[in-house]
């Protein structure tokens, strides 16, 4: 286990999702050292189990309505499926390109990462 001194850092930021990050990037831009502590994934519950994810969902979910109506105007065989171990998989894809990368953190300003497993 690593040992942190309060007194190492001017910041300490608990949790690496938006605005633990907003915080931390803000400090160090004005020269605070900072630490970010984050248990699970950066980009928080918002990124990571809520808000992108649903709107990823009702994206896809948009297309099968989309798809009958187009038959009005021309198209055919548009009969598409779902599948949703590929949905889930663009999900992750989509997931890990939107949230913040902690080396990049890390390297802007006096920024240090840790996480706990």
């Amino acid at each position: 286990m690593v040992r942190i001194e309060p007194t190492d850092y001017d910041l300490i930021a608990i949790g690496a999702g938006s605005g633990g990050v907003a915080a931390a990037r803000r400090a160090a831009a004005l020269g605070a050292r900072v630490l970010i502590m984050e248990r699970e994934r950066i980009g928080g519950t918002c990124v990571i189990r809520r808000c992108v994810p649903k709107k990823l969902i009702m994206y896809a979910a948009g297309f099968s309505g989309a798809l009958r109506e187009a038959t009005g105007f021309g198209w055919a065989g548009n009969g598409g499926r779902f599948e949703v171990r590929r949905w889930a998989d663009a999900k992750a894809r989509k997931l890990d390109r939107s949230r913040p990368q902690p080396f990049s953190l890390a390297t802007r300003a006096s920024t240090a990462m840790t996480a706990r497993s």
